[in-house]
């Protein structure tokens, strides 16, 4: 087993889930392995935005301002190369996993349970999510709403602030 203290976020990473264990806070999923930090998902996330110029609350605000999106708000953490994550559930829910939408294949509900989600990944991994189908699929939609918008430049307009230049 892989610990760190924290985690940077790459393009291999995956899903962030929560540990539920005393000595650490965060599974990492990633293409070829799996990481235990003792850093929380919402430390990962802002370390994320941080190392690129920005914050957590910032590319929440930009992405509400954008796209009146207002919870489970998903956050660019760099459009350039297609690193957006999206949350199942409020950020601070117990349960909450924040999955990479670069990685999912699909996404099937689970007969046995309608508020569980088997998540493939583009590595072939399968798990199941504490989170219905569609619900991941509505977040899917949203993240690449998201991600659209930022990588070709579409603003809302009625919320932007002319500065009578370009």
């Amino acid at each position: 087993m892989k610990m760190k203290q924290t985690y940077n976020i790459n393009q291999e990473t995956m899903l962030l889930a929560p540990a539920k264990m005393i000595e650490y806070s965060t599974k990492v999923i990633e293409e070829t392995s799996t990481i235990y930090t003792e850093a929380t998902a919402m430390h990962v996330i802002n370390k994320a935005c941080l190392s690129r110029w920005t914050t957590y609350e910032g590319r929440r605000d930009a992405v509400i301002k954008h796209t009146k999106m207002k919870r489970k708000v998903p956050i660019p953490i760099c459009a350039k190369v297609n690193i957006v994550f999206f949350p199942t559930h409020a950020v601070q829910h117990f349960d909450n996993h924040w999955l990479s939408l670069r990685h999912i294949l699909r996404v099937e509900p689970v007969k046995q349970d309608k508020n569980m989600a088997k998540v493939t990944f583009t590595n072939g991994l399968s798990m199941n999510i504490p989170c219905s189908a569609y619900m991941i699929e509505k977040q899917m939609e949203r993240a690449f709403e998201c991600i659209y918008r930022m990588q070709h430049g579409i603003i809302n307009e009625k919320s932007s602030v002319s500065h009578g230049f370009m």
